[in-house]
Order: C-alpha cells, then sequence, then structure tokens
C-alpha cells in the first residue's frame, strides 16, 4: 500500500458544516495529548501559500482563490486528522506563507517595511483568510508542530513583533472557537500551543535527514546579501530586492491584466504582445516606469555598498548561533551562504538584463543604424550591405544575451540543491520559491525536491515518513474534489 494510500481519509463534508471539528473537544482534546507525549514525528512541506494575494485590487479571479484557500483548510483539516504509525506532523511551511509584498497595493494599506505596517498587513491577511487560519489553529491544537521558514515575499516574520503576533492571532482563534466544542483552553494550554510554532530565518535542518530552504538565495533578482539581517541599518526597515521594488511600481498599473506569477517565464516576445493590447496612456505611463527604474538601480547600489558591512557584522553572528542549534560547523555554513546569488542590486548591469534594457539598448542601436543608412550619401548597395550585416552582429549579439539571461529560477535551485547535498550528505533537498514542483536526482544519495506553489493551482506538498532506517519522501498533490492527496512521486532511502 503507497504512503498516499496510508494516508487517505474520508473527508468530505464541507468544512463550514463541521465548525465543531475546527478546534478541539471532547475525545480529540485527549488524543491530542497523548499525541503530543509520542516520539518523534513526520515532516509534512508545503511552500508559497501566497495568502493576501485575493486583496489586490483587480483580481479577476477571486473564485480561483476562495477555491485554493478553501482546499487549503481541507488540507490542513485532512492532515490534523491522519497521522501515520502514531506520528504527529511536523509541518514545515517553506517561504512565502503570507505576501506581504502586496501591502501598498490596497486601499489604506501601507507598504510593509516596518515592524508596524508589517503587523498591520499581517491582521489584514489573517481576518480576510480566518478558514485557513482557524484550520492552522486546529492542526496545532490537535497536537501537531508547525515550523515557519521565511522566504523572499514573507520576509518580514524575521520581526520579532510580527511573530508574536502572529502566535497571539492563531491562539485567539483556538480560544474562540474552542467553546463551540465544549472546550475552554487553560493557559497552559494555550502556552502548549503557542510552543508548537517555530520560526526559521534561513533554513530548517535535521542530519542525516533533510535539508528545507525557501531557495530565494539562489535567485539573485529575490536574494538578501545577508538573510539573516535584511534590515536597513539607518531605517531599520526591510531592504527589500531590486526586483520588488521594481515588482511594486509595475504592479500598480498592470496587477489588473497580468498574473504576475509567471512573467519570469516570459520572453521578450511575449511581452511585446502584451504590451500591445494596452491603451496609449498605460503603455505612456508604464515607458515612465520603465525607464526610471534604472535611477532606482543605480540608488540600491549605492545603498548596498555603503551599509552593507553593518548589516553584516550581525548577519555573522546569528550565522554562529545556527552552529549551536543545527550542530554544523562554521565552516559549512559559510560554504551554505557563499553558494547564494548575491542580489541583483549590487549589479546595475544585472538589474538592467532583469529588465530586457539590453535588448531594448541593441534594438534601439539598430534603429540609429537603419535611419544613418537611408540618410547617408552612400550608394544603395551600400546601404543593404550596412543594414544586414548589423542586422547580423544584433541577431547574434540577441541570441548571446539570450543565453545568458537566466531569469527562471528552478534551474538554479536544481544547481544549488546539488551543491548543498555535496555539502551537508542528507538524503532530501527541499526547497520552493519558483512555484515548479519537481522531483529529480540532487546527487549520488540525495534527492531533490520542490514543493511547487499553491496559489498557481499545484496544491504540491511533500511528505516524509521518518520509518526507522528508511524515510520515505513523497511529492502529493491535494486534489479539490476528493480533498484528499495523490502521490505524484515516493523515494525510499536506504
Amino acid at each position: 500500500m503507497s504512503a498516499a494510500r496510508q494516508l487517505g481519509l474520508a473527508e468530505a463534508v464541507h468544512l463550514d458544516q463541521v465548525a465543531s471539528d475546527i478546534l478541539l473537544g471532547g475525545p480529540q482534546r485527549e488524543a491530542a495529548k497523548t499525541m503530543v507525549g509520542r516520539e518523534g514525528y513526520n515532516l509534512l512541506v508545503v511552500s508559497d501559500l501566497h495568502l493576501g494575494d485575493a486583496l489586490v485590487p483587480g483580481q479577476d479571479s477571486l473564485r480561483r482563490f476562495a477555491r485554493l484557500n478553501r482546499g487549503l483548510a481541507k488540507f490542513l483539516l485532512h492532515y490534523a486528522n491522519a497521522s501515520v504509525d502514531g506520528r504527529p506532523w511536523r509541518l514545515v511551511i517553506n517561504g512565502d506563507m503570507i505576501d506581504f509584498l502586496h501591502a501598498g497595493l490596497t486601499q489604506g494599506s501601507e507598504l510593509a517595511l516596518c515592524e508596524d505596517a508589517a503587523v498591520q498587513w499581517l491582521e489584514t491577511v489573517m481576518s480576510h483568510e480566518r478558514r485557513v487560519f482557524r484550520a492552522l489553529a486546529n492542526f496545532i491544537a490537535a497536537g501537531h508542530q508547525v515550523v515557519i521558514v521565511k522566504g523572499n515575499h514573507d520576509v518580514q516574520f524575521h520581526f520579532e513583533t510580527v511573530q508574536r503576533r502572529f502566535l497571539s492571532l492563531l491562539s485567539e482563534l483556538w480560544a474562540k472557537w474552542a467553546p463551540r466544542a465544549g472546550v475552554v483552553p487553560t493557559d497552559e494550554e494555550r502556552a502548549a500551543f503557542e510552543g508548537r510554532v517555530s520560526f526559521r530565518d534561513w533554513f530548517y535542518y535535521e542530519k542525516d535527514l533533510v535539508y528545507i530552504e525557501h531557495g530565494n538565495q539562489y535567485d539573485e533578482f529575490c536574494s538578501y546579501e545577508h538573510v539573516l539581517q535584511p534590515i536597513d541599518p539607518d531605517l531599520y526597515e526591510l531592504e527589500e530586492p531590486v526586483s520588488h521594488r521594481l515588482y511594486r511600481e509595475f504592479a500598480r498599473l498592470i496587477h489588473a491584466v497580468m498574473d504576475v506569477h509567471h512573467i519570469d517565464r516570459w520572453r521578450l516576445l511575449d511581452y511585446v504582445r502584451w504590451l500591445a493590447g494596452l491603451g496609449p496612456k498605460v503603455i505612456g505611463q508604464l515607458a515612465y516606469t520603465y525607464f526610471a527604474s534604472v535611477a532606482w538601480l543605480v540608488g540600491t547600489k549605492r545603498r548596498l555598498a555603503e551599509r552593507a558591512g553593518r548589516a553584516r557584522v550581525q548577519h555573522l553572528s546569528r550565522r554562529e548561533e545556527l552552529t549551536v542549534r543545527y550542530g554544523v560547523s562554521a565552516e559549512i555554513l559559510e560554504k551554505l551562504d557563499e553558494l547564494r546569488h548575491r542580489p541583483a542590486g549590487r549589479s546595475v548591469w544585472a538589474g538592467l538584463r532583469m529588465l530586457y534594457m539590453d535588448r531594448v539598448f541593441l534594438a534601439g542601436l539598430n534603429v540609429v543604424v537603419m535611419l544613418l543608412a537611408v540618410f547617408l550619401p552612400i550608394s544603395w548597395w551600400d546601404r543593404v550591405l550596412v543594414v544586414t550585416g548589423f542586422g547580423l552582429i544584433t541577431t547574434l549579439a540577441n541570441q548571446l544575451l539570450e543565453r545568458r539571461r537566466q531569469v527562471e529560477a528552478h534551474p538554479k535551485l536544481k544547481k544549488a540543491a546539488s551543491r548543498v547535498a555535496d555539502l551537508l550528505r542528507v538524503p532530501f533537498v527541499v526547497f520552493g520559491h519558483s512555484h515548479v514542483p519537481e522531483s529529480s536526482q540532487a546527487a549520488a544519495t540525495t534527492q531533490y525536491f520542490n514543493t511547487g506553489s499553491w496559489t498557481a493551482g499545484g496544491l504540491t506538498h511533500l511528505c516524509i515518513l521518518i520509518a526507522p532506517g528508511s524515510p520515505v519522501a513523497e511529492l502529493r498533490r491535494f486534489c479539490l474534489d476528493s480533498y484528499l492527496p495523490k502521490a505524484l512521486d515516493a523515494v525510499t532511502v536506504e
């Protein structure tokens, strides 16, 4: 019998019709106490939930978001009641759970770069997605654990204030709904509830088993120079990747007419086709924003260079603390840190390539040469030679730039997984970030998994059943029709 079948649980009743099951009561409460006392746990990994996407104005797919988030609540409710071998789950939410990047795009919200604004956006999202967080509270109350690894869209979990508010809101949800099931949580139970939730600033690691990281550090457009201290030391605000700044500026204009989660897969022709369908006013606004971004790139480079030294001291101090938590040598942690791709904001050229400005420059140069060929006093044969020759040169240059331009994240993550495997020698390396679910060989004894994205409709997740001597990892998809997981790929480590 497959691991997915072992976890099969007939749960077809609508979530809103089983409010008494949302929070523990009666026999379930006693079972939770027993579960917490047992040794060991199995791992459940999911990433890129992007809760808060549905709040962005202009979304034409609110029904899709509602369906996906209802599925997410069902997913949590299913696994809350589907332990294997009596082991509770340790759910690792591997980055981008809450999309703080969208703060500032909705009416009345501020950019979530400082603690107060981040807390405000957290409260807004948790209020809007109450069904999901009720289910998460149920999952925790059932005796399971939750580990939140920050990604690039929810780097705000770096703030302890945000962490504390998140725990407080979850605990309040439990305390509010528990009486409906005949339960009044005690102070000790609330402390135990909150104690089953923890946060990781960089990665989650278990020796001889698994390394889990969001993966944005291997994508220069979303990486941080100092992942453990991503703070502007002068303003005490988060230091954003340049792509985040540019994203927000463009998103205010185009979010209603573009699915921004997939633009990293577009080629130049895709952008041209999409642009052709916009009105002249929007095209003019986009053009201004586009060329003004050069100034932002230059400013970002200067700011990063000025403040990198001060942030690095705290980053190194926190990195040293991880040697104690994980039992990993300082040398290995340094090598892991050096695997990151340096932020594109440190290089104006990298930022220009991200925006296709190198191609725009080539196209503009081509137009100039053609105009010169037309108006210069030369023979028609010379004009043909100039235009044809320069056209061939720019075509070859364009192809070379295309080969060197790697915007898609999943090839970078696959390479990084192999390097992580060489350093840590774990059976499983797990990333998210790319929104592309994947299972492939990272090294001779290491399997690489990417858990994909819930928002993009994948509903993919990873289960690692920690059987003695032979852990089994299985990539699964949660089906919205049956509300049950379906196995996609399984790997057993001998």
